[in-house]
């Protein structure tokens, strides 16, 4: 199953970026109050198992099933907190948008 996915770049550090397992668990909390039941509900009812690139994933995955087309999948996970050397910095230096001078000169 090949699934495009996001790489984290953002740094884990307090207060820099909220890392994707505190993002995890404020999913499971709102999905918990809308079905006003708990968070382990959910994490039963939602959680399995996804295989991608020859790894194992522990992921929250809901399913739709739809009449006369494939099932709505949803999956929420499967991101890993990994350095990746080889991945492009597309970070481009910022152009000075203005100039020295002004226009109030005679």
């Amino acid at each position: 199953m090949k699934v495009a996915r996001p790489v984290w770049r953002g740094p884990v550090e307090k207060g820099a970026a909220t890392p994707p397992r505190r993002l995890a668990t404020l999913l499971t909390k709102t999905l918990a109050n809308k079905h006003k039941t708990t968070v382990a509900d959910i994490y039963t009812r939602y959680k399995t198992h996804l295989s991608m690139d020859g790894k194992t994933y522990k992921v929250l995955q809901a399913t739709v099933p739809r009449e006369g087309k494939k099932p709505l999948v949803a999956t929420w996970g499967a991101v890993p907190l990994k350095w990746e050397v080889k991945t492009p910095v597309e970070d481009q230096p910022q152009r000075q948008l203005w100039n020295d001078r002004s226009e109030l000169e005679r």
